[in-house]
């Protein structure tokens, strides 16, 4: 894999998007260095055919989120996932903030089906930070949970669309973002609770 960069311009919600996928892609170079990287960003990589095929393509079932997935399959094979530095895309990051927690929200749905589709080893290894946002949202399961995780993504929301500056922009979108992941691991946790009872 390697860098990707913001188109010039964009309002500060695009803005703050790519700075929070910014800090994704340091950690990534920062494995990268460890020899640990397990992780790929499709919107700037590059694989062999050949190793594609190896490990099967995309999980059929993991989407949004298969491209990380894809490559902690690669590394759990023995494959090497390297960073580039060189070669480097522009990306057009969302410049609407409910479009973004929509995404946040999707993919936090996708990481409650993890452990229903991947080895406990697995994502002990490979997803810790995913695994802790887990069971973070097992703890606001409840009602009241549930309510306390709205009023904060909402203030969050309110407080980044209405609070001058970037840099508070960036500190309630972080925060607003990380909330819509829960709130989407919760309502994944429900969407799983119907399906178990339909059976």
């Amino acid at each position: 894999m390697a860098r990707i960069e913001p188109f010039p311009g964009g309002n500060r919600f695009a803005r703050s998007r790519a700075t929070l996928h910014g800090l994704y892609l340091g950690e990534c170079r920062r494995l990268d260095r460890e020899n640990r990287l397990d992780r790929l960003d499709t919107a700037n990589a590059a694989a062999w055919r050949r190793v594609l095929d190896e490990v099967g393509g995309f999980h059929p079932e993991i989407f949004p989120g298969e491209d990380r997935e894809l490559g902690a399959r690669i590394a759990e094979r023995g494959g090497r996932v390297k960073f580039a530095e060189e070669p480097s895309v522009l990306h057009h990051y969302e410049q609407g903030i409910l479009s973004s927690m929509r995404k946040a929200e999707d993919r936090g749905r996708m990481w409650a089906k993890l452990p229903d589709l991947l080895s406990a080893d697995i994502l002990k290894r490979r997803f810790a930070d995913i695994t802790k946002l887990l069971a973070t949202a097992a703890t606001l399961a409840s009602p009241e949970g549930r309510r306390r995780l709205r009023r904060r993504f909402w203030m969050h929301l309110a407080a980044a669309t209405v609070r001058p500056g970037f840099d508070n922009c960036l500190h309630h979108f972080r925060e607003a973002e990380r909330l819509a992941t829960l709130l989407g691991i919760v309502r994944g946790f429900d969407g799983q609770s119907r399906e178990q009872t339909k059976r």
